[in-house]
């Protein structure tokens, strides 16, 4: 194994402390009904390079966030590539004014209607 020394501030170290945090957390939360899967095991797993297949005791819901532009705890911007293309697809819903798109009305709707 090649380790390699990262330098980084003191900020970034705290926020690789914390998703370490919340790592633990949610691993201990999805495996907790599941006797076979004790803390070593779990750690052993995460450790290896293979992908494990775990059978949950229930569905897990998902949410996945798209963002191109996050606010900083500062107030200033931090802006990421749209590798999707949706910030042109955005602008062009907002630029039609209002109603704007909600459950009832997708947005690919509205885009036909601005053709």
């Amino acid at each position: 194994m090649i380790r390699t020394q990262i330098s980084m501030t003191e900020e970034q170290a705290k926020g690789l402390r914390r998703l370490a945090a919340i790592r633990r957390r949610s691993q201990a939360a999805l495996l907790r009904d599941v006797p076979e899967w004790p803390e070593t095991r779990i750690d052993s797993a995460v450790a290896g390079t293979k992908p494990i297949e775990v059978k949950l005791p229930a569905p897990l819901p998902v949410r996945i966030t798209y963002a191109t532009v996050v606010a900083n705890d500062d107030g200033s911007l931090q802006r990421f590539p749209d590798v999707y293309g949706r910030d042109r697809t955005l602008d062009r819903v907002l630029r039609a004014g209002y109603p704007y798109p909600g459950r009832a009305t997708p947005v690919k709707a509205i885009l036909k209607q601005l053709k």
